[in-house]
């Protein structure tokens, strides 16, 4: 088989295998590999982002067997789970109200209506009457 782009980018998918033995495959096999590597490249980059945002989760996730392991991962949970059950965040994801309106409660602008009423004159879809400046 002779190096193309296309060989030498899937040789690349694929993390480097010996490169005398990826390139007597056929293609259909070197494209299984490359997405193999794909995979393990995604799955890479996932694990270093949970470890970054929070690395104490990552290192109780790294040894599930033991103690302390299983404490803090169900430590977590129930904090989640106390914090998806408040009363405060249960009222948040409440519903909106149904007006006659349509869904959701109507809501004023008050700096806008201050500022209008500072002005003296009353608008009209935003407009000034004509002759008041």
């Amino acid at each position: 088989m002779s190096l193309t782009n296309e060989s030498y980018a899937r040789w690349l998918r694929a993390q480097r295998p010996p490169y005398d033995v990826f390139f007597r495959l056929s293609e259909e096999e070197q494209e299984t590999l490359a997405g193999l590597g794909d995979d393990h490249a995604r799955e890479r980059a996932t694990m270093l982002g949970f470890a970054i945002a929070d690395p104490e989760l990552m290192e109780a996730m790294s040894d599930p067997g033991s103690a302390e392991s299983e404490d803090f991962l169900l430590g977590r949970i129930a904090e989640g789970a106390k914090t998806r059950l408040s009363p405060e965040t249960l009222i948040e994801q409440s519903p909106p109200p149904v007006t006659m309106g349509g869904i959701g409660a109507r809501r004023e602008d008050r700096t806008a209506r201050v500022k209008a009423e500072k002005d003296g004159a009353r608008r009209f879809m935003g407009r000034r009457p004509e002759g008041v400046k």
